[in-house]
């Protein structure tokens, strides 16, 4: 068992002095320069531990922690360590090692060694990452996650969350993606970023005319993936998920715009979340760095909240038009289909510096609920919770006019007595008007019961936090009736 100790500590040492430093967390970590010596009964050490599950790297490892396993240089000790197996060749073992310095919070350092068939370490490569820091200017969150592709390359996905000392509620965020391979010898480098130009990587995409109509999934069983090491485009927002499938599909150059490209991808799935095939348009400036880009065709969901582009088109002169829905839940305790709808037209038009200006025509706010007869056995279903307070108010969001205007469902109950009716609320969140889904009130009397405020469990909870700038309609149907809401917070039309 000392023989484990020694491989460990040698290990650790390096993971520890990253978990100490309290400086700048976003910055790759240094490849450990650490040799030991040959270790007697190398061998039988190896044999112990499992092989590491590659699509789940911590369901199979081996814990070895212990009083006697578990290295506490600089007065620092972890409170667990796990080991397992990577991969096994003639000229060396690679062993993943899970050194948690806080379980209860799930902080930890993951680190891949190799070893010679003697216990001679080769190399060391930090893999994995789940850490906090803090300093007198910011507040960071550190996440690595290792996705094995095969015996000898690793895709290491970094993702950065770094808050300011004011700790605002919107934190700035960064990903990287790089790739690290094993060679036969058991040295681990890094797989440097493909070296070409942006006009280059532009010759990969055919030229689509415009206009151009995306209305179905794409077929990209005869396009080219698009490389992980390609320095043209950023997979920062799907940086964890299973699997990048991205695809080349076509260029639109159009005079006195910037380039235009167009991406398909496969359903991929990160976290509990899918992401649906469609596609996605990215501009970027002559010289390749990305200035915006926008999901035309597909959808991204997880737990009940999902975005979903369709029926987009791209004119003659580069203007967007596209339905965008933007869905969340109201009752959390119901399944996970979507509650609110919040269905946008939105026109988009490329700027001088290449970002894409958003015009909202029109809004149109749906919900399963907005029938009486829906809002009826959803309510059968809730309001034998006795916790339920009489008067309720359930997924508050606001519509973005210049003076936003607040909008809920108000729920009652009294006894065997029901009523649900959306509200509108100013600012203020003094209820502006009100529009009754159902009701079976028969002693209780409408008037002078219902409340002219809107209330939260939480000061401040629910802001308005969009731009202000829409001008356009807003439409809303309840039991087959369609109202107009007003930019003063009023249902036209009843």
């Amino acid at each position: 068992m000392k023989t484990l100790v020694n491989i460990t500590a040698a290990l650790l040492i390096f993971a520890v002095a990253g978990c100490q430093n309290n400086g700048n967390t976003n910055t790759d970590a240094d490849t450990a320069r650490v040799t030991i010596k040959s270790i007697p009964g190398f061998t039988g050490l190896v044999d112990s531990l499992p092989m590491v599950d590659r699509t789940d790297a911590d369901e199979k490892l081996k814990d070895i922690s212990g009083s006697s396993f578990i290295p506490a240089p600089n007065g620092h000790k972890f409170e667990k360590v796990l080991a397992g197996i990577f991969v096994r060749k003639n000229n060396y073992v690679a062993i993943v090692f899970k050194c948690y310095t806080n379980v209860n919070k799930n902080w930890y350092r993951q680190i891949l060694g190799t070893f010679d068939h003697k216990g001679k370490m080769i190399a060391t490569e930090e893999i994995g990452m789940n850490a906090v820091s803090e300093s007198k200017t910011e507040h960071s969150y550190t996440r690595m996650e290792p996705f094995f592709e095969n015996d000898s390359i690793i895709e290491l996905r970094t993702q950065w969350y770094v808050y300011s000392t004011n700790h605002e509620s919107e934190p700035k965020s960064k990903g990287k993606l790089k790739l690290i391979k094993i060679d036969a010898k058991g040295e681990i480098s890094h797989v440097p970023q493909e070296d070409i130009s942006f006009q280059e990587y532009l010759r990969r995409f055919p030229e689509v005319k415009v206009p151009l109509v995306l209305d179905k999934a794409p077929d990209n069983s005869k396009l080219k993936p698009v490389s992980v090491l390609t320095p043209f485009f950023n997979f920062e927002q799907h940086i964890f998920a299973d699997t990048l499938q991205f695809y080349h599909y076509g260029k639109i150059l159009l005079p006195g715009k910037m380039p235009m490209l167009l991406y398909t991808t496969d359903e991929m799935e990160q976290g509990e979340g899918v992401i649906a095939p469609g596609y996605t348009l990215v501009v970027y400036t002559p010289e390749g760095k990305e200035t915006d880009r926008k999901m035309l065709l597909g959808r991204e969901d997880a737990e009940g909240y999902y975005t979903q582009a369709e029926n987009a088109s791209i004119a003659a002169d580069g203007t967007i038009h596209l339905k965008e829905t933007i869905a969340e839940p109201i009752f959390y305790n119901m399944d996970q289909q979507d509650d609110w709808r919040f269905i946008w037209d939105l026109t988009l038009r490329q700027d001088a510096d290449g970002e894409l200006q958003e015009t909202r025509n029109h809004l149109e706010i749906a919900s399963r609920f907005f029938d009486a007869k829906s809002m009826k056995n959803l309510l059968t279903s809730i309001l034998p919770d006795e916790s339920r307070e009489e008067h309720s108010f359930e997924g508050t969001s606001w519509i973005p006019f210049p003076h936003p205007v607040a909008i809920a469902v108000h729920i009652f109950h009294r006894n065997n007595e029901r009523l649900a009716e959306v509200v509108l609320a100013n600012q203020n969140l003094d209820i502006t008007d009100r529009y009754v889904i159902y009701s079976n009130l028969k002693n209780t009397s409408y008037a002078g019961t219902m409340p002219t405020h809107l209330t939260f469990e939480e000061d401040g909870e629910h802001q308005p936090k969009e731009e202000r700038n829409f001008t356009g309609t807003t439409t809303i149907k309840i039991n087959d009736k369609v109202l107009k809401i007003t930019q003063d917070g009023k249902f036209t039309g009843k």
